[in-house]
């Protein structure tokens, strides 16, 4: 068995996600959360109590085996993701604050 590491530095709506593959970004709100990392891109949905969740995992090793299909890696929707789900997220974090 081998051994982990992983730390999570709570910034706001933010985290800062440091293990021993690398350092992370994710920003979100309980029950849903967007991650980028050194593996790729990962988009978390839950419904809190319930132990439901759905997760999409994107590879950025994919995206380039994509790429050779003649297809693209999604940037268009990655972009809108961040667009949209960044603002609500601090909105969020700012109203639960105050």
């Amino acid at each position: 068995m081998g051994f982990r590491f992983r730390k999570s530095i709570k910034l706001g709506p933010f985290r800062l996600n440091l293990s021993k593959n690398g350092v992370g970004v994710s920003a979100g709100v309980k029950g849903a959360r967007v991650g980028v990392g050194p593996r790729g891109v990962r988009t978390t949905l839950s419904a809190p109590g319930t132990g439901m969740s759905y997760v999409s995992e994107q590879k950025f090793s994919q995206a380039t085996a994509v790429t050779r299909n003649k297809k693209s890696f999604s940037w268009p929707w990655f972009i809108f993701w961040i667009i949209v789900f960044f603002p609500i997220a601090i909105i969020y974090w700012f109203i639960r604050e105050h």
